[in-house]
């Protein structure tokens, strides 16, 4: 069986742990965190692409004007009020002859990549941290069941010894034993 193409709630058929897991992979702020260096990348990869394509502008103007009455180098039958308008519009370009552009893609690229993997290696550690404490509480737990079966066990064998001295039929050195 290829463990590391199963995913872990396959390999560790347990309702309580898988809970945990859920439950801690919903609420973990580093996975969060994660999530949000991907977005961040993400944007950077978009910002590091932009200077490979043109750039187009437009602009459009108008104003309106008024000669005071008071002036006087106004030739005759001229009009006071004036109006102007302009459109303009531009492209701009640049090559990327050296490959920096380019090579800052690629940095961001790689950047996006790191972003996911460092989601995928918090992602995994968390499960395996959520797991092998389940793990150790699940053993501490039998532990404790057999140190309680132990210590039944061993107070019955304590009161046998004990009647048996009552009756006569221990050695002393027996009942000692189990005594302490």
């Amino acid at each position: 069986v290829d463990m590391a193409a199963q995913g872990w709630a396959e390999i560790f058929d347990d309702a309580v742990a898988n809970e945990l897991v859920r439950d801690e992979l919903a609420h973990n702020y580093d996975l969060k965190i994660a999530l949000q260096n991907i977005a961040t990348a993400q944007a950077q990869l978009g910002q590091a692409n932009a200077p490979l394509w043109p750039w187009f502008s437009a602009n459009a103007s108008a104003s309106r004007s008024l000669v005071s009455r008071n002036a006087t180098s106004l030739p005759d039958g001229a009009s006071r009020t004036g109006n102007m308008f302009g459109l303009g519009a531009g492209m701009t370009f640049s090559p990327d002859f050296w490959g920096g552009t380019r090579r800052m893609v690629e940095a961001a690229e790689a950047g996006v990549v790191q972003a996911e993997w460092s989601r995928v290696a918090v992602h995994e550690a968390t499960v395996a941290a959520v797991r092998s404490t389940y793990v150790q509480l699940r053993a501490l737990d039998r532990e404790l069941v057999l140190a309680r079966k132990t210590l039944v066990s061993r107070q019955e064998s304590l009161e046998l010894m004990k009647q048996r001295n009552l009756a006569g039929t221990a050695q002393t050195l027996q009942a000692t034993n189990f005594t302490g």
